[in-house]
Formats: C-alpha cells, structure tokens, sequence
C-alpha cells in the first residue's frame, strides 16, 4: 500500500525471534488504527521467514511487550473502552485471548497471564480474562519487564521523580532505585535479567535480578547487556532542520485525507510491491537488529563529501549527449527501402 515511510515496534521473544507491530506512520493520524489497526507479526531472524498474524495491533510505545522466559510476545488493541490482549508463542500461536475493561497498559506475559497497569495501579489478568489486582502505586506503572520466578520490575512516579521497584508476588514493592523522571528506564534482557539504565540514585540491586548498566536511557540494549546502542540523528538531517524556521510548528489544519483504500499488509506477496523482511524488524527508527549470533550489520548513512559528485543510478556517458555537444556514436544504418 502507499506509504511515505512505514513505523512501528519490536521486541525479542528468543535468540532467533522478533514479534512486532508496523503501520503506515499515516495511521498515527487515525486514533482507531493508532490504537489497534496496526500489523502484526513473528520474525524468524535465522531463516528471515516472516509469520503474519491474524489480528491488529496498537502502535504504543509499549507494544509489543516480550518475556524471552517463556518465548511469548502480547500484542494490545484498545476498542471501546476495553482492551483486547492476544499472547502467541515463536510459532504464532495464540496461547491466550482476553478482554478486559478499562486501558490495560504496559503489558507483559507471564506464565499463568499477564502483568499490566491499570491506572495506578499494578494487575494481572488471567487467560480467562478475570483481573486481579496485586498493588497500589504512585502513578500509572510502565515499562513493566518480566524478571522470572513470576516477579516484574517496573517503573513509578510520582511528579517528576521516577522509581524502579520490584514485585515479588506480595507485599509492597520495595524501591530499587530513582531518579529524574525520563533519566531512568528499564530494558529486557534474557530469561530472568532486567538491566538498569541512565542516571539512577541510590540504587540498592544486591539480590535482585536487575543490573545497572552503564548506559543512557533512550539506549537500545542487547539481551545480554554485553551492548547498547544509542539512536543519533545523522548530521545532514539535523543540518536540514535547523536551516527550516519553526519546523514542526504552527499547523492549524490536519493532514488532508487519502483515498479511501483497504489496508494491505506490505510483506503480502499477493500484492505488486513486496517488502524484505528487513523492513519489519527496521521499521522503528533507531531499531537494533537483534540475531542469535549477536552480529550486528551497520549499514553506512555517511553523505557524499562537498568534493564529491554525486552520480544518479542509472547514469551512463552514452545515454544522455551533453547540451551543446554531438552524440559521439556512429549514427545507426539505414534500412529503408
């Protein structure tokens, strides 16, 4: 389907698979495909097949959610003042479909469910859809991250200060760390780790399944913690944009609308224009190709220098004369009678 540029999300099931959500960035502009219109899909990153899933997705910021302890990924979708929660397996597999009122957010699977956010407060929703509530807390908790032996971690604030605690199945969750509200985050790692980045303050992590890093914290970082990317903007665009006054301000009207089509998935083969599986996993700007092996492949965004010319694809010395100048090839035989 036609689309400026294509967005989305992805998170880590295992070693050698990704699940994740992708759109048209258009559908940011539509609250009800913002909210549940986007694709879904599994990726093997071994053999790059791509496994499209029979439902949509939202495209927030917290889905899709993995817990590479039981290899499952759970995809949410918001409708009517519920919220529609499918857990698959590497495979595809639905492994649990509920329905809960209310926005359920920042969901994660577990054994027996999922743990998620409603409003302030920490939740976990069985595969018969029955919620129960496991704890208060300061405000709505997110990026909540399975840390095994059915404990998350998560992330509470209240006003600017964020905190790190940790639920261990009862009790109150006790304080692993704070900090300044957008300076702390939370990133899954394999079976059972959570890694602790950006600037946290009195972080007490002894006996806890979380490590500090060493590491911003909008970084990407690998399963093992062993790397951490953090996402740039390339100079030539940040060039660019500083060159346009009031960039990104002072629209008053939306975005005029676009012919009315069906949605067609860009992975579909049955269609004329086929995406590489790439384009799935990379559809988040910044996104780190996760593989088994760990191996990373950097593709160059480096520009021509000035000195450089710059040269079209298709641009040949005999396929265009030069203004003012004779083709310099022999002119063809004439086969006229």
């Amino acid at each position: 389907m036609p689309a400026d540029s294509w967005i989305g999300n992805s998170c880590v099931m295992d070693r050698d698979h990704v699940a994740a959500v992708y759109a048209p960035r258009r559908f940011t502009n539509k609250p009800d495909l913002m909210q549940g219109g986007a694709f879904t899909a599994i990726v093997d990153l071994k053999t790059g097949k791509v496994t499209k899933l029979a439902f949509t997705a939202s495209l927030a910021y917290f889905d899709p959610t993995c817990n590479p302890g039981t290899g499952t990924a759970v995809f949410s979708a918001f409708r009517d003042d519920k919220t529609h929660l499918v857990t698959v397996d590497t495979s595809g597999k639905t492994s649990a479909d509920t329905t809960a009122r209310g926005q359920i957010t920042s969901a994660v699977p577990v054994e027996d469910g999922v743990i998620a956010a409603r409003g302030p407060r920490l939740v976990h929703i069985d595969r018969s859809s029955e919620m129960k509530d496991l704890t208060a807390t300061d405000g709505v908790p997110f990026q909540i991250r399975a840390a095994g032996k059915g404990r998350v971690v998560f992330l509470d604030h209240n006003g600017s200060t964020a905190r790190a605690k940790l639920w261990t199945g009862k009790g109150k969750p006790p304080t692993l760390a704070s900090g300044k509200l957008g300076d702390l985050a939370l990133k899954q790692g394999d079976t059972g780790r959570v890694f602790l980045t950006g600037r946290p303050q009195n972080a007490r992590l002894s006996g806890t399944p979380v490590t500090q890093l060493n590491a911003g914290a909008d970084t990407d970082v690998s399963s093992l913690g062993h790397l951490a990317v953090d996402p740039v903007l390339m100079p030539g665009i940040r060039h660019g944009l500083a060159r346009i006054k009031d960039a990104g301000k002072g629209f008053t009207k939306p975005e005029p609308q676009p012919t009315p089509r069906m949605p067609q998935d860009p992975t579909d083969e049955s269609s004329g224009d086929t995406a590489p599986a790439e384009n799935v996993v990379h559809a988040r700007q910044g996104l780190v190709r996760w593989c088994g092996r760990m191996s990373a492949r950097v593709v160059s965004s480096r520009l021509p220098d000035r000195h450089q010319r710059v040269r079209g694809p298709a641009a040949a010395t005999d396929e265009r004369p030069r203004q003012g100048r004779r083709d310099p090839r022999p002119a063809p035989p004439d086969h006229r009678p």
